[in-house]
């Protein structure tokens, strides 16, 4: 992601000083969406014409799609002696879950990103996080997040607009058409300590500091915020 966004601003003219970032994020997306939701946006994915010409280990799309139906259908759980079912929303930790739902996201993301390469900006996104950049026009990026909340009700949009926002773990600034990049550090987050696991190799352990190096390394964009990094 660094990288790219890198390559993208270091063309001509394509980071202006007034270029805003744009970070948006959809609230609790997985305990959101509808199975219902889930199932249609299967349905398009199996159908599109480039996969419909891959064998799914020999079972037709319509058989994808109804063992899919059948699982969403029956997820159940245990809770204080009773038995109940999921009628929306799935557990995140089942492996299908995670793939409807990246599935669903994708085209949830199809019309934004086609108004992002109309206007040929920078585009990048992780799971139900967004990123992108903007020198047009505030209303007409505004018009095109209403639209996608008026398609989606159920998965609200939460959007940050500024010369400088926090993307995952990445602090990004516009300074005066020159991008500067850093690690952020949650603030509602404990600092120096390190996130270890129970039952993770001591290996993990010791990979933790080369781990953060690395990231300083390839985050900052001066050496100051490096040494500052490699102190924290």
């Amino acid at each position: 992601f660094i990288q790219q966004l890198q390559h993208y601003c270091g063309q001509s003219n394509r980071l202006l000083p007034a270029t805003n970032f744009i970070t948006f994020e959809i609230q609790h997306f997985h305990y959101r969406v509808s199975h219902e939701a889930l199932r249609l946006a299967l349905n398009k994915f199996l159908h599109r014409p480039d996969v419909e010409q891959i064998r799914h280990d020999g079972l037709t799309a319509d058989a994808v799609e109804k063992l899919v139906e059948l699982v969403l259908q029956y997820h159940i759980f245990i809770y204080n002696g009773k038995i109940y079912r999921h009628i929306k929303s799935s557990p995140l930790n089942v492996p299908l879950t995670e793939l409807l739902g990246n599935i669903y996201l994708h085209q949830w993301h199809l019309p934004l990103t086609s108004e992002v390469r109309l206007a040929d900006q920078f585009y990048g996104h992780f799971h139900h996080m967004g990123f992108l950049t903007w020198h047009g026009s505030r209303d007409k990026l505004n018009k095109c997040f209403n639209e996608l909340n008026h398609q989606h009700p159920d998965i609200p949009v939460t959007i940050s607009v500024g010369l400088h926002v926090n993307f995952l773990n990445v602090d990004i600034e516009n300074r005066q058409g020159n991008l500067h990049t850093c690690v952020y550090h949650d603030p509602n987050q404990q600092p120096f300590l390190l996130p270890y696991a129970i039952n993770y190799p001591r290996i993990s352990h010791r990979q933790w500091v080369r781990f953060a190096l690395l990231r300083a390394g390839q985050y900052c964009s001066s050496w100051d915020d490096f040494q500052d990094e490699r102190i924290y």
